[in-house]
């Protein structure tokens, strides 16, 4: 079974592709061979309180069973605790966007959640960065969320499922060596061999290591060749393309 952690539905403004419909996304993830996919709203990633986003996404996924919902969270907000207990029963994870919701993830209200979550054993997904950095129009740049922040997170709260979407290889790395509890997605490694070179550097890597296509915004299949096509076991690869993701799920 393939899992991927990092997809989402909706429309991106900065980019000239049309909204994605579940249906569409479905389709698209079932001709790459994916069978589950953890999914959000990008809508969601631009409303200080992102509700009414969150319940149209889980209105919608529910006739597509390949797509399990993931409400955004902005504990910025003080009826972050009434969301989590509305989605938390349903919801396969929860996500935060600590750059596009403007807070950083030492404040108490992250620290409240956190907590939450680990009682309840939910994952949490720290969206590192939507876009590179690189591409982003001069006005509207918006940095990525620092990996030393996500690792005095997991120190923090040694319980919490952290998983940290779209990072670099070289933040990728530092996160895998300072916090035992991080998993990380594939969307963004970047270099010749990006998954094989994490495995072999630490060959415990590999069991933290989940594919992410951070699909609409990538292809999935980009994703999936970075696994397939690593310098690795197919125990490892087949770790890496689901079983990672179903064991941190409880599927």
């Amino acid at each position: 079974m393939i899992v991927d952690v990092n997809t989402a539905v909706g429309r991106w403004p900065f980019s000239a592709a049309q909204s994605v419909t579940p249906a569409r996304l479905s389709a698209l993830l079932a001709r790459a061979g994916v069978d589950l996919a953890l999914t959000s709203s990008l809508d969601a990633i631009f409303h200080e309180n992102p509700d009414e986003d969150n319940r149209r996404l889980f209105r919608q996924l529910r006739v597509y069973k390949r797509l399990l919902p993931v409400p955004i969270i902005n504990p910025r907000l003080a009826a972050w605790r009434a969301a989590v207990a509305e989605w938390a029963p349903r919801a396969a994870a929860i996500k935060i966007v600590p750059s596009y919701h403007a807070y950083s993830l030492g404040g108490a209200n992250v620290a409240g959640l956190a907590a939450e979550l680990a009682r309840s054993r939910l994952p949490l997904l720290v969206q590192v960065r939507m876009e590179d950095e690189r591409v982003q129009a001069p006005a509207l740049r918006v940095p990525a969320v620092p990996v030393a922040d996500v690792v005095a997170l997991a120190k923090r709260h040694p319980r919490l499922s952290i998983v940290a979407l779209g990072t670099y290889s070289r933040e990728a790395i530092y996160l895998l060596e300072q916090s035992p509890r991080v998993r990380i997605d594939v969307s963004f490694l970047d270099g010749l061999d990006a998954v094989g070179v994490l495995v072999r550097k630490h060959g415990a890597f590999a069991g933290r290591l989940l594919l992410g296509s951070h699909m609409p915004l990538f292809y999935t299949q980009s994703a999936l060749l970075k696994v397939q096509t690593a310098e690795a076991t197919d125990a490892v690869r087949q770790a890496i393309l689901g079983r990672n993701a179903r064991k941190m799920l409880g599927l």
